[in-house]
């Protein structure tokens, strides 16, 4: 279920604040259908026990995440997202970036 794959109430609240500070897709600019997408690190550290940081994650619309793809692969073990992914800025870079925050 979502819950056990690293959606929480932990995760809901940082996904939340992620989105209110950053609302527009990092990929397309879409303000739209937005979530947050979990980088390598994110589930490195979920992995660990440890909690996913703002800087963990990017804001994206629901089309732009599915042309990502999984983050961790088909059965949740992969090594992450082809390694382009892992050069996006997070939306805490992101929002500083764009003279924000």
């Amino acid at each position: 279920a979502s819950r056990s794959a690293g959606y929480d109430t932990a995760w809901d609240k940082l996904s939340k604040r992620a989105r209110r500070m950053q609302p527009w897709c990092s990929d397309c600019g879409a303000v739209d259908n937005l979530s947050c997408d979990h980088s390598p690190e994110a589930w490195r550290r979920h992995d660990a026990g440890l909690p996913i940081r703002l800087q963990d994650v990017d804001v994206v619309c629901a089309r732009c995440n599915n042309r990502r793809g999984a983050a961790r692969g088909s059965d949740q073990g992969g090594q992450g997202r082809p390694i382009e992914q892992e050069g996006r800025m997070s939306v805490g870079e992101t929002i500083l970036h764009r003279g924000g925050m």
